[in-house]
């Protein structure tokens, strides 16, 4: 029997761990043979093979817009895809699905999908900042035969401003385990537990935000509240858990917990594999994002 070769295409090695963990391992499953291309980072130094058997192929996708990288990344996608001849290309968010779309199709890939996570497309940038987005997604829709969507909103977006048909795309959705999220999953002792190792008292109202290390998720604001809190004397902890990020809109919590004078209450946890058992021990979770294709911390 023929296996069908499938090469998912992402540019932050978080999709390894968290958003694309399960969703890859049920390919794998159902005897798919699948690939991973995606970004190096922390995780993923250079082509390596995952504790669930997941191949990896690291190749460098900038999340900022640089003409002379991403036409190295091009190139690079294109040599990859003609050598590996998968049968499906399945790229997803903004930069790998406009690169990875047009190499896969330069590559003779048979079949390429496209999955939307949220447009690039934000209230707070310029009409001609908008448009000319709005444009590139137009531009790489030719080059797949289907797209997917996480939210309806998304859909209709796509649609008005002429990104794609109607026919083209369609409700994918997402999801998160809920079998690690049980309230039985994590013992009342555990959750103590992981608030005794965070430093935080009995009677301490603890609140977390979880999110990429970004502007658009509003840790600005999220900061804010916590100073504004922290002034009148209210006994809260507070919590910031995400991954460092390569871009532009990238910020650095312990630098904006020092500027906003919450040494003291704040902690920076970074990247961590410990989330429902921090979840478990916060009182309170926040989700400050401007902009969601679907907001898994809430899932």
């Amino acid at each position: 029997m023929v296996r069908i070769r499938v090469a998912q295409v992402i540019n932050h090695e978080i999709g390894l761990r968290v958003h694309g963990r399960n969703y890859f391992s049920y390919l794998r499953d159902q005897g798919y043979d699948l690939q991973v291309v995606c970004s190096p980072g922390e995780l993923v130094q250079g082509d390596m093979v995952t504790d669930e058997g997941i191949v990896v192929k690291a190749i460098s996708l900038p999340s900022r817009y640089t003409p002379v990288d991403d036409l190295k990344a091009l190139i690079q996608l294109v040599r990859h895809f003609r050598q590996q001849r998968y049968d499906i290309v399945h790229t997803h968010t903004v930069k790998p699905g406009f690169l990875g779309r047009i190499a896969a199709r330069l590559a003779g890939t048979p079949i390429v999908i496209h999955t939307v996570h949220g447009f690039h497309y934000w209230d707070d940038m310029s009409d001609m900042e908008n448009r000319f987005f709005v444009w590139l997604e137009r531009f790489a829709a030719r080059f797949c035969d289907s797209i997917l969507s996480q939210n309806r909103e998304d859909i209709e977006f796509a649609v008005r401003e002429r990104i794609c048909s109607p026919e083209k795309i369609r409700f994918l959705g997402n999801g998160i385990d809920i079998t690690r999220f049980r309230p039985d999953a994590v013992s009342p002792d555990v959750a103590v537990a992981k608030r005794r190792e965070l430093g935080v008292a009995p009677d301490e109202t603890l609140v977390g935000m979880i999110g990429r290390l970004v502007r658009l998720k509003g840790y600005f604001e999220y900061m804010q509240a916590a100073r504004l809190l922290h002034e009148r004397g209210e006994r809260i902890k507070f919590l910031a858990i995400g991954a460092a990020q390569d871009k532009a809109s990238a910020v650095s919590p312990p630098e904006l917990i020092a500027q906003h004078g919450l040494q003291d209450s704040m902690q920076f946890l970074g990247m961590r594999d410990d989330i429902p058992e921090l979840m478990a021990a916060m009182d309170v979770v926040v989700l400050a994002s401007y902009a969601e294709g679907i907001p898994r911390v809430l899932l």
